[in-house]
């Protein structure tokens, strides 16, 4: 699918296709836009064709056929992509300048065939643009070194899909926008130091008397990691950096007050040093919970 639409869109598939449908929302493929389909009245919402885009978001990368990864490689590419967002911005606010320019009369010969595509229907003007930004982006691809990562592999799971239904995926295909994943996946691979072992096997066992049971349920799927981002010697890339609102509003996911009670349980039984066996029912979040309870002697400082 993702290959296929490439070759149609573009690069940039997922931006045209949204374009696309925002511009043209009562558009369908066996009607013009301003009239009636004949069934319109028997349609239901479950009768419109619809390509869920969580299908192609990368959730977790799980695998990869090597064995290591300069970190370096990834801190470029994720400067790569700032910097295509902000060519991309800035190409937006030209073509929004021209238009406004081009409504108030204020355009000149020279500009008549952007003013012509940009006085256009957003299908028509996508369908026009086609045609320039491939072969611009065939000219780039020919213009751009071959990359020896983009043969790398790696195993994806998608957003909105079960775990039946990862697949095999090159680096070329989803470095656009899978930086951040490969990123934390290839932090994952990093064993502790012989040293961080030792010190660990030294620490002795914390007593009962320091235990304090957990009132509410920590975030996860929050990733406080710093993302570097590689000079490209240009001075034209500004990382993008989120208000102090929109950290607040941020939340991951939580325990539900059942889960909560059972890490609690577990980590009491831990500092007891007495054996025990969460037997939940199925489907009830097992597996969330012992990743919970890791967490917290991961993270608290009697147990860290």
């Amino acid at each position: 699918y993702i290959a296929n639409q490439e070759t149609i869109f573009g690069k940039n598939w997922k931006n045209v296709l949204e374009e696309d449908r925002l511009g043209v929302p009562d558009l369908h493929a066996d009607h013009v836009p301003g009239e009636k389909r004949k069934d319109e009245s028997n349609a239901g919402p479950s009768e419109e064709e619809f390509y869920p885009p969580d299908y192609t978001e990368v959730e977790r990368i799980l695998a990869c056929d090597e064995n290591e990864m300069d970190m370096k490689v990834l801190a470029r590419q994720r400067a790569l992509n700032i910097q295509e967002d902000q060519n991309t911005l800035n190409k937006r606010e030209e073509e929004a300048k021209l238009s406004e320019a081009q409504v108030d009369g204020k355009t000149d010969g020279e500009h008549d065939d952007k003013d012509k595509i940009s006085s256009l229907t957003a299908t028509e003007r996508t369908r026009k643009a086609l045609a320039l930004s491939t072969t611009k982006e065939l000219i780039d691809a020919e213009e751009k070194p071959w990359d020896p990562e983009d043969n790398v592999r790696y195993v994806v799971k998608w957003k909105g899909l079960q775990y039946s239904e990862i697949t095999w995926e090159y680096w070329r295909d989803i470095k656009a926008d899978a930086v951040d994943q490969a990123e934390d996946f290839w932090h994952r691979q990093k064993p502790p130091s012989t040293k961080e072992v030792e010190a660990i096997m030294k620490k002795p066992h914390p007593h009962v008397r320091d235990f304090r049971k957990l009132a509410k349920s920590p975030e996860f799927a929050i990733s406080k990691r710093e993302r570097p981002v590689a000079d490209l010697g240009n001075g034209n890339i500004q990382e993008n950096k989120k208000d102090d609102d929109e950290e607040e509003t941020s939340v991951g996911f939580r325990l539900r007050g059942y889960q909560l009670e059972g890490v609690n349980w577990l980590l009491f039984n831990w500092w007891n040093r007495r054996s025990c066996i969460l037997a939940d029912e199925m489907g009830l979040g097992k597996t969330i919970q012992t990743v919970g309870f890791l967490h917290q002697l991961h993270e608290l400082q009697a147990t860290s």
